[in-house]
């Protein structure tokens, strides 16, 4: 057995990162007071390890904190950062985590068990390719192609009958030539990324290492409203990518939690681990009668600091309750493939002072034995230790190639025992949910009978045992669709699946109201005329004008409900701005960083001037333009336009903007911690894409002298140039500006007499090709990525042009020096 290393305080060791693609980066432990280094001999040799873009160390660190619970992620499978110096998990200025994540065992075609982990510092077998593509991505709720399903909106963002078929993964998953352009966003901030077990450079550096052939699809979730905010949300799908059909699978949340201050010399020996079930009744503030009665049960492993005593335990307090929140998994009603119910099969814990079974399992035999074994711990350990838990759920008697399990857990942490237990409630409750109603059919999901059995042939019924019947009645089911009759009550709880909510939608939590719809979407420009948007045309236009930026949008987000409390908490509309972006390297827009705030416009004026207030909401309302798109339970929507403001603030011409416009609300809610009612106010996150950058252009010139080229000379750069990108290969531009109204088409010729190229009004070059709207389209302006028609960078020279209009030609010359 190989032991773990003891944890000291290490000596400050500088790690240079080379940020080249395929470079050899040692996974060896960061600065600071972390985990040693392993023994020489040891199997770990972080210098056989290549990779480009593990999201491990800067710039590549990825953090949660949205909420008070601020956390380091990877995507190598590891939850926290073993390698750096800065907390994993903190929370009120202490250290609560060192690693966590899935172990995945299971019986392969060889008929031996074998498990895939990620453990630092050894076995490191969850892993993304080399690809840069391959890291982590932030999204938030309301960010653009991130809607989930709802009575109040649809999740197609794409447009193609399907809602949230992509995964936020920077890849084609639908193949429709389209990047992330429909998938689910959830909580105030969700990152989420993926990660295999038959790398070639797992199979490579770790001998024992047998791959299941598996893909992990991670994602995690954040709120920060009060209430929701000390918990830390997780969903993983666990794909069979490979070609073997795997049996008697367990999927088990391994967690290293250490709880002490940091700085705190070996604060992670003196820790103690319990778990604990709850069953709880509450009251639901959205529901009314019966339904208004809410039991819930928790699944809960936690650690927590053992209190100095001067003798044997020293190091430092810290006050959290740090725990492991098992939340639910896939099911089968059949229970041919998974479990008939949602539960844990195992809970164990282990320290690291002793062998297994009581220390840490190091073989896959051991670690799949600590996976299967059931029971939960009767009692908790009286000495303080380093101490790690073990949530696991299964068997999952078959996982076919191609087929996937779902398992959900959380992190969540509060003050004492009695502090978790009360915000790992609220995780609860966010976890849980809503119902509602998606297919529109409202037949479905009435009575109770909010699940729908289907059989995937009519000659292969689905067999179910009723278990709410006390005679445990069995029924056959042979729909291959979700007609009303398929539809069965599988909870027991006549408050799900009525009124035709029929679907499941986990992980509600409160947020932000939704971004309205804007022109900043260029997708608008080509759709403006489909019948599905009668007279939009009349208020929707392209943003860009000459030095001026003219924004319009709807009031989508006035009529959205908080989905907990149903309230109306809606405040106003914050418009933000991206100036002097450069596109960095692999850059698909801009960051969080880059914005900032351009204007803001509330429903209550902060100064109380009412219509008079410059930021009242009332001074950008366009009244007149009062078309009704739709109607909905909560009032009209109105089409874009029925807002309207102009950005002519230090805008220049031939610049790279962006633009977002999110919503705000204002909500009352008592503070945990005081008791005291607080104001808090939930504001959305500003995002955009390449796609929707917007270039101001030049108005049309009167005759011939108003047609200028700019830059002239152009020298080798010019100050609105931009890093180059798949869509725009050299990143530069000129602009033929002042061009007549009625311009035909331009022709550039060298001094010799070669055509370079011929464009007309409307062509797609530079911007348009990076956008789905057209910044050449309707201007006096034509920009030109100094590209030949032959697909050739233009060399230093003296070109020639002519603009051709009715019955007139504009002739110049412009420069271009290398």
């Amino acid at each position: 057995m190989t032991v773990r290393p003891a944890r000291v305080a290490a000596p400050h060791r500088l790690i240079h990162l080379v940020m080249l693609l395929l470079v050899a980066l040692p996974l060896a432990a960061a600065t600071g007071s972390v985990e040693a280094r392993p023994a020489p001999g040891e199997r770990f040799d972080p210098g056989r390890l290549v990779q480009s873009l593990y999201a491990r160390r800067d710039p590549y660190v990825f953090t949660h904190n949205t909420a008070l619970l601020t956390l380091q992620l990877t995507n190598l499978g590891i939850i926290g950062n073993p390698w750096i110096p800065e907390i994993s998990a903190g929370w009120r200025g202490g250290e609560y985590l060192f690693q966590a994540g899935l172990w995945i065992g299971a019986i392969g075609e060889d008929q031996e068990p074998h498990v895939s982990t990620s453990i630092f510092p050894n076995d490191v077998e969850f892993r993304p390719s080399l690809l840069p593509v391959d890291t982590i991505y932030e999204a938030f709720e309301g960010g653009r192609g991130g809607n989930r399903s709802t009575e109040a909106s649809n999740a197609d963002d794409d447009g193609d009958g399907f809602e949230d078929e992509d995964f936020l993964n920077g890849k084609d998953d639908d193949f429709d030539g389209q990047i992330d352009e429909d998938f689910a966003a959830i909580g105030q901030q969700m990152l989420a990324c993926e990660y295999r077990d038959d790398t070639p450079e797992a199979a490579n550096q770790i001998n024992s290492h047998r791959p299941l052939g598996l893909l992990v699809r991670q994602r995690s979730f954040q709120w920060s409203t009060v209430g929701i905010n000390e918990f830390t949300g997780f969903d993983f799908e666990v794909i069979n990518v490979g070609d073997q059909r795997l049996r008697d699978m367990y999927i088990g949340f391994f967690v290293d939690a250490d709880a002490g201050p940091k700085a705190a010399s070996n604060y992670w020996i003196d820790d103690l681990v319990g778990f604990l079930q709850v069953d709880t009744l509450l009251a639901d503030a959205g529901q009314s009668g019966q339904c208004a009665r809410r039991q819930l049960r928790m699944d809960i492993a936690y650690i927590y600091d053992a209190p100095d005593n001067g003798g044997s335990i020293v190091g430092g307090d810290v006050p959290g309750y740090f725990g492991g929140m098992f939340l639910g998994h896939t099911t089968d009603p059949a229970g041919i493939k998974a479990p008939v119910r949602v539960g844990l099969s195992t809970v164990r814990w282990t320290a690291s002072s002793a062998p297994y079974p009581e220390g840490d399992p190091d073989t896959d035999v051991e670690r799949y034995d600590l996976l299967s074994r059931s029971g939960v711990p009767t009692r908790p350990p009286s000495k303080a230790d380093d101490y790690r838990f073990t949530l696991g759920a299964g068997p999952f008697l078959s996982l076919e190639p191609g087929e996937r399990i779902d398992f959900q857990v959380a992190f969540v942490i509060g003050d004492g025992l009695s502090g978790m237990v009360e915000n790992a409630v609220n995780a609860q409750i966010v976890f849980n949910g809503r119902h509602l109603d998606v297919d529109g059919n409202p037949e479905t999901g009435v009575g109770g009978r909010e699940r729908c059995l289907t059989a995937a042939d009519p000659r292969f019924p689905v067999f179910w045992d009723d278990p709410c019947d006390t005679l445990n009645s069995t029924q056959a089911f042979q729909f291959t669709n979700c007609v009303p009759a398929a539809f069965v009550d599988d909870d027991c709880n006549p408050c799900t699946g009525v009124t035709g909510r029929e679907s499941l939608l986990n992980w509600v939590g409160t947020t932000a109201p939704p971004p309205p719809l804007a022109n900043t979407d260029p997708d608008l420009f080509r759709d403006i005329d489909a019948p599905a948007m009668p007279n939009a045309e009349i208020y929707v236009g392209a943003p860009q004008g000459d030095r001026r930026i003219t924004l319009q949008w709807d009031n989508a987000s006035e009529i959205s409900r908080d989905p907990i409390s149903g309230l109306d908490f809606f405040e106003g509309y914050r418009i933000w701005r991206v100036d002097n972006w450069q596109r960095p390297e692999g850059a698909i827009g801009p960051t969080p960083q880059d914005w900032m705030l351009a204007a803001e416009f509330r429903r209550h004026p902060v100064d109380g001037l009412g219509s008079e207030s410059p930021n009242s909401l009332r001074r950008v309302l366009q009244s007149e333009r009062d078309s009704v798109k739709v109607m909905t339970d909560h009032g009209p929507q109105y089409f874009i336009g029925r807002y309207e403001w102009d950005d002519e603030r230090g805008v220049i011409n031939g610049r790279v903007y962006f633009y977002a416009i999110t919503a705000f609300g204002v909500l009352t809610r008592r503070n945990p911690i005081t008791g005291l009612l607080e104001t808090v106010e939930l504001g959305g996150s500003p995002s955009a894409v390449q796609k929707e950058m917007v270039a101001t252009s030049w108005a049309p010139g009167n005759g011939c002298d108003a047609v200028k080229v700019v830059p002239n000379p152009y020298r080798g750069g010019a100050d609105w140039d931009l890093g180059v990108s798949d869509c725009d290969p050299t990143g530069t531009k000129i602009a033929f500006r002042g061009l007549p109204a009625d311009w035909t088409r331009l022709k550039i010729h060298s001094l010799a007499g070669d055509l370079i190229i011929e464009a007309y009004p409307g062509d797609s070059r530079v911007i348009g090709a990076c956008t789905s709207s057209d910044a050449n389209r309707q201007s006096g302006t034509f920009y030109w990525d100094l590209i030949t028609r032959s697909g050739q960078n233009i060399t230093s020279g003296i070109y020639l042009y002519v603009v051709e209009a009715s019955g007139s030609a504009c002739r110049g010359r412009f420069v271009v020096i290398r």
